[in-house]
C-alpha cells in the first residue's frame, strides 16, 4: 500500500502504526503492523512490513502484505508517534482481494526425440511472501516427477518470481500428452497451467498384409510410419525404379490378380524431415503351372523308356506317375519325378499319366508311350473275282501298326479301298472292275518306320472262275530278314503258326493226289471225247498244287532257324 506523510517540525516520528478499520477504527486492538511489534492481531504477524527501513526520515509509510487472503479486504489506517504521543492521518486505504485468477507461465522448446529438454513453470505474482509449492503433473495423474528443480530469482528488494524446472529426453510416447504445472500458495490456493507436448520423431516403418498369396487373389499391404510431423511414404519393388503407391503417414500397395511375375521383395520408404527409414516384405505367390513332359515316348523294344514330368509351382507340387488303368503308382517325387522302365517290352505301349497335386489343385499331362518292335510281319494276299469284280485282301501284321498301299492300281480309274486295324494287324480290301482278268498283277505294300513287306498276285485266270488262292510271299525287303524272324512276338508267331498250319494241312491233302492228277491230265488230252470242263478242272487243281509247292518252299527258306514251321 503506498504512503508518504507529513508532520510538525517539532514532531519527531519514532513509531509507525498500520491497523485495520472495521466496527472500530482502534489502532489499540486492530493493529496489523507496529514498527514496535506491539498490540499487533496475530493473523497478520510476519504478513506485513514497511517498505522502506528509514520510514521515519524519508517518511516513506509503504506497507507490503504477503500471502493475502480474501479476509484481508477491508480498509486500513496508518498513524505515528513520537513516544508519547501521536498522530493518525484521517485517510482509509480501501483494499479489496479476490480468489487467485492469475496461471502460471509454462515455457518449452522444440521437442525432438532423444535430445535432452527442460520445461519451465513460473508461478503467478511477483511478491516476497511465502514461495509457493510448484508440481509437475503428467497426464493429470498427480504424480510428482523427480525431476523437478524449483529455482528462485530475486528482481527487486520487495518482488520475487518463483519458478520450477523439469528436465527430461523425450521420446514418441511424450508425443500429445499433457504436463500440468500446479502451483500452490499457503496449501489453500492453488492454481494450474496445462500444456501439450508436441515431440518430433519418426518410427520405424511397419508393413502389416499377407505376404502369401494364392495366384489370380489380391495382394494387400499396407505400410505405416509413426511420426511428427507426418512422413511422405512410397512403395517400389526392389531393382525397380518405379513409384507402386505412396501416401503420407500411411500407404496402401494392391496389386489385384496377382501372378507368378509378382513374386519378390518391396520396399517400403518413409521420409521424414532429412531422416530416411525403409521396411521390405518379401512376397510370395503360390500358383502352379501345366505339367510338362520330356523325353522321348517312342522307344524300340528292349531300350530304357526315360519320361520327366516337371509342374513350376510354389511351393513344389507333389509329381505321381500312373499308367492308365492302373492304380499303381510308378514313381513320384517332388516339382519333378522321372518314369524310367528299362528293357522295355510291347506290353509297356500304353498312356501314362503324370498327376501335379498342389494344395487343393490337380492337374495333369499324358504321353502316349509307344514300343516299336524291330520286326513285321510277312504279308498274306488274297482275291475273289466274280461278275468282272476283282476284290482283294491284304494283311500285315506288325508293331508299330504298320500301313498298306496298293501302287499298281494308281492307273486304274475306279476302285475302292476299305481298311480296318485291330491290336497288331492291318486289314486292306480293294475292290475294282476288271473286264479281262488274264495277266492283271496286283501289289500289296506294307510299311512301317522299322521296315517294308510287299507281295504281289499274278492272275491269270479265265473269266469265269472264281479264284481263292494264298499267293507266295516274296519277302522282307531287308538283308537281316531272317533276324527278324527271330524277333516275331509270341502273338504274331502264334498267328503266323496258326496260318502255316492250315495251309500245311492244305498241301497235304493236294499232294497226295499228285501223281493222279498228272496221269489224268495225260489221259484226257488222250481222249478227245472228255468234257473241256473236266480238263480245266484238272488243270486248275494242278496249277494249285504247283502254287502251294511254290509257297511251301519260300516259307522253308525264311523259316530255315526254327522261327515259323
Amino acid at each position: 500500500i503506498p504512503c508518504s506523510f507529513t508532520h510538525p517540525d517539532t514532531f519527531k516520528p519514532k513509531h509507525a502504526i498500520w491497523f485495520e478499520c472495521g466496527l472500530t477504527c482502534s489502532y489499540v486492538i486492530r493493529s496489523i503492523f507496529s514498527s514496535n511489534n506491539q498490540n499487533v492481531l496475530a493473523r497478520y504477524k510476519k504478513r506485513v512490513a514497511l517498505l522502506d527501513s528509514d520510514w521515519a526520515m524519508t517518511k516513506n509509510c509503504s506497507i507490503i502484505i504477503n500471502d493475502l487472503t480474501e479476509q484481508d479486504t477491508g480498509s486500513y489506517m496508518f498513524r505515528v508517534t513520537d513516544g508519547r504521543s501521536g498522530l493518525t492521518y484521517n485517510f482509509e486505504t480501501k483494499v479489496n482481494v479476490t480468489a487467485l485468477s492469475q496461471k502460471p507461465t509454462v515455457t518449452s522448446p522444440q521437442l525432438t526425440e532423444g535430445q535432452q529438454t527442460t520445461l519451465t513453470c513460473t508461478a503467478p505474482g511477483h511478491c516476497s511472501g511465502s514461495p509457493p509449492e510448484i508440481i509437475w503433473k503428467w497426464r493429470g495423474t498427480g504424480e510428482t516427477s523427480s525431476h523437478v528443480v524449483s529455482n528462485t530469482s530475486t528482481e527487486t528488494v520487495v518482488s520475487q518470481k518463483y519458478s520450477s524446472t523439469l528436465t527430461f529426453t523425450p521420446s514418441a510416447k511424450h508425443h500429445g500428452i499433457k504436463v500440468a504445472c500446479w502451483v500452490s500458495f499457503l496449501s489453500r490456493f492453488t492454481t494450474e497451467e496445462t500444456v501439450t507436448l508436441v515431440v518430433t520423431y519418426v518410427k520405424m516403418p511397419t508393413i502389416t498384409g499377407n505376404a502369401s498369396v494364392k495366384e489370380g487373389e489380391a495382394l494387400t499391404l499396407t505400410c505405416s510410419a509413426d511420426s511428427h510431423p507426418p512422413s511422405l511414404i512410397t512403395w517400389m519393388k526392389l531393382h525397380s525404379e518405379e513409384y507402386l503407391q505412396n501416401g503420407t503417414e500411411t500407404a496402401t500397395l494392391v496389386i489385384p490378380n496377382v501372378t507368378a511375375e509378382h513374386s519378390g521383395q518391396y520396399v517400403c520408404t518413409a521420409r521424414h524431415l532429412n531422416t530416411t527409414l525403409t521396411a521390405s516384405a518379401s512376397v510370395t505367390v503360390m500358383y502352379v503351372k501345366m505339367p510338362t513332359i520330356t523325353g522321348n515316348a517312342s522307344v524300340k523294344e528292349g531300350e530304357a523308356l526315360t519320361l520327366t514330368c516337371s509342374a513350376d509351382s510354389h511351393p513344389p507340387s507333389l509329381i505321381t506317375w500312373m499308367k492308365v488303368d492302373s492304380e499303381e503308382y510308378l514313381q513320384n517325387g517332388t516339382e519333378t519325378a522321372t518314369l524310367v522302365i528299362p528293357n522295355v517290352t510291347a506290353e509297356h505301349s500304353g498312356q501314362y499319366v503324370c498327376i501335379a497335386c498342389h494344395f487343393n489343385r490337380v492337374l495333369t499331362a499324358s504321353a502316349n508311350v509307344t514300343v516299336m518292335c524291330e520286326y513285321m510281319a510277312p504279308i498274306c494276299l488274297d482275291s475273289k473275282y466274280v461278275s468282272d469284280v476283282l476284290t482283294c485282301v491284304c494283311i500285315s501284321l506288325g508293331v508299330p501298326l504298320p500301313s498298306i498301299k496298293w501302287p499298281l492300281l494308281e492307273s486304274q480309274a475306279e476302285y475302292s479301298i476299305t481298311t480296318t486295324m485291330s491290336s497288331f494287324t492291318v486289314n486292306s480290301t480293294i475292290i475294282l472292275p476288271v473286264r479281262e482278268l488274264d495277266n492283271t498283277t496286283v501289289e500289296c505294300v506294307s510299311s512301317s518306320a522299322m521296315s517294308s513287306c510287299f507281295n504281289q498276285l499274278q492272275l491269270m485266270l479265265t473269266a469265269t472262275l472264281v479264284v481263292s488262292l494264298p499267293a507266295p510271299i516274296i519277302g522282307v525287303v531287308t538283308d537281316d530278314f531272317p533276324l527278324i524272324w527271330e524277333k516275331v512276338s509270341n502273338r504274331i508267331l502264334k498267328h503266323m503258326n496258326d496260318t502255316c498250319d492250315k495251309v500245311e494241312q492244305t498241301f497235304q491233302a493236294v499232294q497226295s493226289s499228285r501223281k493222279e492228277l498228272l496221269e489224268k491230265v495225260a489221259s484226257t488230252e488222250s481222249q478227245s471225247s472228255m468234257s473241256s470242263d473236266l480238263l480245266v478242272q484238272s488243270c486248275l487243281k494242278l496249277l494249285a498244287i504247283k502254287v502251294l509247292m511254290s509257297w511251301r518252299q519260300q516259307m522253308r527258306k525264311l523259316g530255315g532257324r526254327g522261327a515259323v514251321k
